[in-house]
């Protein structure tokens, strides 16, 4: 059976739980929201334990059937969760055609995938999930309903914004989902000690140039596109407004695990996409994702972690010499710029 996204609350408030779930969409935090809610169901239904399925080139599908028909004499109820990174097998298909015929009685499926086509819908092994379970597709939102979602999740934080607000919010994110979900959490923390009745389009201005002003992710970024003088006149900002130096460590050493561990999967062969898909590096992140790794090789990623590691012992005064300069010279460096 097919559901719309906004029908699986109703669904969901039922108390009932299917025997499988299949969620697909290319809008990801929408996709992240509907598992979550899924999850959240099966536990209070008992469904305690989870396993995770990451179906790529090399999957064992048998391995899925033989964990779902595991019976442990005190096995609790499980939710088993199937991310599918590519296309589904002949092999595939018959092992989730198995599964659809008689699902277990204390299993949960849930299927995760971005995209799913209607050509795949017409495929036996989808028909025979169709038949028993729930396929929910989410759609992006569109710009129309952009303002509604906001308000709504506004509204989860207990926080309402004018009309001219939201607006400026979504001139500022660009309409993008992900972008405007992390500018309403900062919001929700700018505001906590003094809420507003209603914030302004005035207010959401201060508070988004705030937060533009103060966020370390915006040296990141300019690091990982290579921008060098972009780094240090951020970096120049930061040192004049004060800015805690932890915080611009942290935001660019926790890229440079992130890349060194892309870095030595794809020196393992791993391929780009999947990596971005299991780490949900969102679309335009990943442009900038690519950037960096041509830039710099898997040894360069590791002494880019020692000069970080260092950063950190100079902050904690382990090791003497100026923050400022050794934060420079991490961000040139992963700017691509070499550095004495």
């Amino acid at each position: 059976m097919q559901l719309h996204y906004k029908q699986l609350s109703k669904h969901l408030s039922n108390k009932s739980l299917a025997c499988i779930y299949f969620v697909s969409g290319e809008e990801l935090l929408l996709v992240q929201t509907a598992c979550s809610a899924i999850r959240s169901h099966a536990k209070k239904q008992g469904f305690s334990e989870r396993a995770v399925f990451y179906a790529e080139s090399s999957f064992n599908w048998q391995a899925l059937l033989t964990h779902s028909n595991h019976y442990g004499l005190f096995s609790e109820k499980q939710m088993i969760e199937l991310h599918l990174l590519q296309d589904v097998s002949e092999a595939g298909a018959q092992i989730l055609k198995t599964y659809a015929s008689n699902p277990p009685a204390n299993k949960c499926l849930l299927i995760i995938a971005e995209k799913f086509d209607r050509r795949s819908q017409q495929t036996d092994w989808f028909k025979s999930i169709d038949a028993v379970g729930i396929y929910i597709a989410v759609w992006p939102i569109e710009k129309a309903q952009l303002a509604l979602w906001i308000t709504e999740r506004l509204a989860t934080m207990g926080l309402t914004a004018e009309k001219g607000a939201i607006q400026c919010l979504i001139f500022a994110t660009e309409g993008n989902l992900l972008a405007t979900a992390q500018e309403i959490d900062k919001l929700n923390l700018y505001f906590a000690l003094d809420t507003p009745p209603v914030i302004t389009q005035a207010a959401m201005l201060q508070a988004l140039s705030d937060n533009a002003r103060f966020s370390p992710f915006k040296l990141t970024d300019a690091a990982l596109q290579g921008d060098a003088s972009r780094c240090l006149r951020i970096l120049n900002r930061f040192h004049e407004e004060g800015v805690e130096p932890l915080l611009i460590l942290w935001s660019l050493s926790r890229e440079c695990r992130q890349l060194a561990i892309f870095a030595f999967q794809l020196a393992q062969s791993k391929d780009l996409r999947m990596l971005f898909r299991i780490y949900h590096i969102g679309e335009k992140r990943q442009a900038v994702f690519q950037q960096a790794l041509q830039r710099h090789s898997l040894a360069q990623w590791y002494k880019l972690l020692q000069c970080a590691a260092h950063a950190d012992r100079v902050i904690k005064g382990a090791t003497p010499g100026n923050i400022w300069n050794t934060l420079q010279r991490l961000s040139m460096q992963l700017a691509g710029l070499k550095t004495l």
